[in-house]
């Protein structure tokens, strides 16, 4: 039974970590294009949410694995967030002055 739970607690801890970085391409490409329309911002927006409330959980039950790994995660997708709406203000900005 222990090999189980260290076999859950690993691919736990990775999962964790992969949540944390699967955004970082879309940061990237972001950045490179410069235009979020293609983008939902209230999907990402979403997730960030999911992540803030699962961080809760884990604080107010003492899951450290699951509080570190959505805080690590927050990071990049609150990264992401802002991009989404600091560009589709800058656009739209740029677009108004050009009327």
């Amino acid at each position: 039974m222990h090999i189980i739970n260290l076999v859950i607690e690993i691919v736990f801890g990775i999962a964790l970590f992969i949540n944390g970085i699967i955004v970082i391409p879309q940061i990237i490409k972001l950045r490179q294009i410069k235009n979020s329309n293609d983008l939902s911002f209230p999907s990402f927006f979403g997730f960030w949410l999911l992540q803030m409330i699962f961080f809760l959980h884990g604080y107010f039950y003492k899951d450290y694995m699951l509080m570190s790994g959505m805080a690590f995660a927050m990071i990049p997708n609150g990264v992401l967030v802002f991009q989404i709406i600091y560009y589709r203000q800058k656009n739209l900005l740029v677009r108004n002055k050009n009327k």
